[in-house]
């Protein structure tokens, strides 16, 4: 009985990172990247540091829900 509910959220899991995969490659998502980088670089501000810091955080949100 322990199994199903694994299993159930394991297939909702898999699910959504197919449909994120989806939608990450259908056209209407390529022109809001830049318009996203433009708007938290401008967020982080003029120092280097906080525009690296949000590069990165960015980029690992980016690869972790593509």
């Amino acid at each position: 009985m322990d199994q199903i509910p694994s299993l159930l959220i394991a297939g909702q899991l898999l699910m959504a990172i197919v449909a994120g995969l989806l939608l990450n490659l259908t056209p209407c998502v390529l022109p809001a990247i830049p318009i996203k980088v433009r708007t938290i670089l401008r967020e982080a501000g003029s120092q280097r540091s906080h525009r690296v810091l949000a590069a990165l955080a960015f980029t690992a949100g980016t690869l972790a829900f593509s």
